[in-house]
């Protein structure tokens, strides 16, 4: 009969002592005697109190085989109790980490409409539980920021080779964290997008609504910020029927399950703020993105920013991140010269003037060629048509696509800040034609 076990308050274990002694005990029955059943505290030693000659030699004779033989045990129950610990704790990893049944697949499909709700830091029961969907990365590793970077492995999903988790016993609360990954071709820390909350509230959508915000570019469109010290870019666009939106481009590979977006279904508004370090590729100033759509129908639709500033060259269709959009202080030249009779200046910028090879003017060419020609002419005002950009030039900007950006064929649009800038340092005044009014 195998000898029952119990736990000891102080790491050790208690085992009775008539099961691996045998008949070791005192044999005129003494209840005084030194050697009545009692258990042994196995990490205490062999040191034994006295009692009676007989006693002490049927004990004391077979003692080396008795310590190797608590030894094996000892080594044993160990090892078992080493190996159940390892088996709760896989057990608990695996129970935090499942998601409910199908939610790995739309994720893996793009199909999931609420990343928020199963994506980044979740504070569960004693524990903190952290997923990422990770496309291209062979391993990944939670770095807990406010704990001396201490880092926790995470595990793959069964299901799904790119979806990662780990479990963090110990938190009850959100801390701030990072993910180092491994690509293959070596280790690098990158943020996660879904540990960072919203930035837009119903102060924005109550105007927007109600159709009178008319300041929509200061929080549509990609705008430069920073969140909790790090930077990065905020994406919201208007897609008020998509079943799901997400933010492709270069940095993410044009991979529409990474940058899944935030919806706001009083507003029909999708958000995300993605920091500058969100990918192995880091996201910077003149990289191309676009909104990818699933529609209704389960159409996937590439998209333009609507409230672009900066929009790639044709025959590209993409989208540029502009940076900080700083503020260019506005000259408009003297009192006397706006009192004057105006004359006016039309032109198609694209065509007034051409290199030999057929290039058009950049803006900085304008400034220094056209410039001075108007003012010699005596001309007031230069009146420029659309210079909204558009992609088929024989429109002469009557087609526009970017409302809020000029036509980058004429170059960035801080060129077109300096045209205008030296427009208004000869006293001429400028007018562009807007073709939405």
């Amino acid at each position: 009969m195998a000898a029952p076990h119990y736990p000891y308050p102080f790491g050790g274990l208690i085992v009775p002592t008539k099961e691996l002694v045998g008949r070791s005990f005192c044999r005129r029955s003494d209840p005084l005697c030194a050697f009545r059943p009692r258990p042994l505290h196995l990490n205490s030693g062999f040191d034994y109190p006295s009692g009676h000659a007989c006693c002490q030699r049927s004990l004391l004779a077979p003692l080396p085989a008795i310590r190797v033989l608590l030894s094996r045990w000892l080594d044993t129950r160990r090892k078992d109790t080493f190996a159940n610990r390892k088996i709760f704790m896989d057990r608990m990893n695996t129970d935090a980490l499942v998601l409910p049944e199908g939610i790995g697949a739309e994720l893996s499909q793009g199909l999931c409409d609420d990343p928020f709700r199963w994506l980044g830091m979740h504070a569960g029961s004693e524990c903190v539980v952290v997923r990422a969907y990770l496309p291209g990365i062979e391993s990944a590793e939670v770095v807990l920021l406010a704990a001396d970077h201490q880092s926790v492995s995470m595990q793959r999903w069964t299901q799904d080779a790119y979806l990662f988790g780990a479990v963090i016993p110990g938190l009850d609360a959100q801390v701030p964290y990072r993910l180092r990954v491994n690509d293959g071709a070596g280790w690098s820390e990158i943020e996660d997008p879904y540990r960072f909350p919203s930035t837009l509230g119903p102060e924005n959508f109550a105007s927007f609504r109600a159709g009178t915000d008319v300041q929509l570019h200061h929080w549509l469109g990609a705008i430069p910020m920073q969140l909790f010290g790090c930077p990065g870019y905020r994406f919201a666009v208007w897609a008020p029927n998509a079943r799901r939106v997400s933010v492709v481009g270069d940095f993410n590979r044009w991979d529409g399950r990474r940058h899944v977006m935030r919806r706001h279904h009083d507003a029909g508004i999708w958000e995300l703020f993605i920091p500058e370090r969100t990918e192995v590729v880091k996201l910077t100033q003149g990289a191309h993105y676009k909104f990818e759509i699933l529609t209704p129908r389960g159409e996937l639709l590439l998209k333009a920013d609507p409230l672009g500033v900066w929009h790639q060259a044709s025959p590209g269709t993409a989208s540029l991140l502009a940076g900080s959009l700083a503020p260019v202080p506005r000259r408009t030249g003297s009192s006397a010269a706006r009192r004057k009779p105006m004359s006016i200046y039309e032109l198609h910028a694209g065509s007034w003037r051409r290199h030999v090879d057929g290039r058009h003017y950049t803006y900085d060419e304008l400034a220094d060629e056209l410039v001075p020609y108007v003012k010699d002419l005596g001309f007031t005002h230069i009146e420029f048509m659309p210079l909204a950009e558009h992609p088929f030039e024989g429109s002469w900007g009557y087609q526009p696509v970017g409302l809020f950006a000029p036509a980058s064929r004429f170059g960035a649009w801080q060129a077109l800040q300096r045209l205008v800038n030296r427009c208004h340092d000869a006293e001429i005044g400028v007018i562009r034609d807007w073709v939405p009014g």
